[in-house]
């Protein structure tokens, strides 16, 4: 009895056991709505037309060489699909918590813990004590009805909600998020 039901779920079984493999990534065609691989799954069975899925407002183009992660729809090796792709060739180190963007020329976006980092030798910092420093002291020249003219703070001296008075003919600086509507604002001011 134990016999006729392991031979019963054997096939079942094998289904199960094939439905997610790793493969290699042999040519990429990058010319359509969804990136096509050609993927070898070891033992020199090739698989063409397969799809690489990937994630949504992000794309990459990898090397022949690269690594997949291939899931065989319904455990079928006739429908594989590529759920994720990496190149341990170029992958840069990152510390707990960091992200990267990178590709394999050394050129990198990375968000590390105190800052964005961008460039390959870790020499450029984006954001630091330097950049929020200027961007937290920095004004925008507005148009008030009337006379009325001034320029708002930046948000390090904001007082969201704060009515400002201005007398007629004088400029002023009003706190970021002062009591300004949306129609009395220029398009300039609007646009920054």
């Amino acid at each position: 009895m134990i016999e006729l039901l392991e031979r019963w779920i054997a096939p079942l079984k094998r289904r199960v056991l094939l439905m997610i493999g790793k493969a290699l990534i042999n040519t990429i065609n990058d010319s359509g709505g969804i990136q096509i691989v050609q993927i070898n799954l070891g033992n020199d069975e090739l698989i063409d037309g397969v799809e690489r899925v990937q994630n949504y407002g992000f794309t990459s183009h990898p090397e022949a060489g690269a690594e997949a992660i291939v899931a065989m729809i319904g455990g079928n090796r006739d429908h594989p699909v590529v759920i994720a792709a990496d190149d341990s060739r170029y992958r840069p180190e990152l510390a707990e918590g960091e992200t990267a963007v990178y590709n394999k020329h050394g050129r990198i976006v990375k968000l590390e813990q105190d800052f964005v980092l961008i460039g390959s030798s870790g020499l450029k910092k984006l954001v630091n004590e330097t950049f929020q420093s200027l961007f937290n002291n920095h004004v925008h020249n507005i148009a008030l009805p009337g006379p009325l003219t001034g320029t708002t703070s930046s948000p390090a001296t904001a007082t969201p909600g704060t009515p400002v008075a201005v007398a007629p003919g004088a400029p002023a600086v009003l706190p970021f998020g002062a009591a300004i509507g949306a129609n009395e604002l220029t398009s300039k001011t609007k646009a920054e």
